[in-house]
């Protein structure tokens, strides 16, 4: 399942290529694929490239050109990344750091089952008919809203990894 979360985000060239993409406080296995080339988290069994070992500066990215981003391979998380433009960030410049410009939609829940485990929970939020609908919705929490998008919280979290030298 392709994702159905678009955010744009802003980030100089001279950081990891796909830091910005994984920042979460848990990352779970992911890989990208950019122009033929696989990329993946350094790992014993991790099939293509190191990710971590590759900036954006050092792939062909260039105005409506795409790659394609799967988060925890075993749930099926696909997202397909449009570059909509380039440009060059000085690290002097003192908005060097990568952010995101706006998006639409709260992340899945951690753990949710992947995208049918997310279609299950969505329909349940609509319909609230069963005890199973009523116990999902409160496994998400009583605060989770599908369609709230949080800019300051995403940005909050890029500072975080930013700090902690994770991009």
């Amino acid at each position: 399942m392709r994702s159905a979360f678009p955010t744009r985000i802003r980030s100089p060239s001279s950081i990891a290529a796909f830091s910005c993409l994984s920042t979460g406080l848990t990352i779970t296995s992911f890989c990208f694929e950019v122009a033929g080339r696989q990329f993946a988290r350094a790992e014993p069994d991790a099939l293509g490239e190191d990710a971590a070992a590759v900036r954006l500066a050092d792939l062909p990215l260039k105005a409506r050109s795409a790659f394609l981003y799967v988060y925890d391979m075993g749930d099926g998380w696909e997202h397909d990344i449009e570059v909509r433009s380039t440009e060059a960030i000085s690290l002097a410049d003192p908005d060097h750091l990568a952010y995101v410009l706006d998006g639409a939609r709260a992340g899945p829940p951690e753990d949710v089952g992947g995208p049918p485990g997310y279609d299950h929970l969505i329909q349940a939020l609509r319909s609230r008919r069963t005890v199973d609908d009523e116990d999902l919705i409160a496994w998400a929490g009583p605060d989770f809203d599908p369609e709230r998008f949080d800019r300051r919280a995403v940005n909050h979290g890029l500072v975080l990894a930013s700090a902690w030298g994770v991009i």
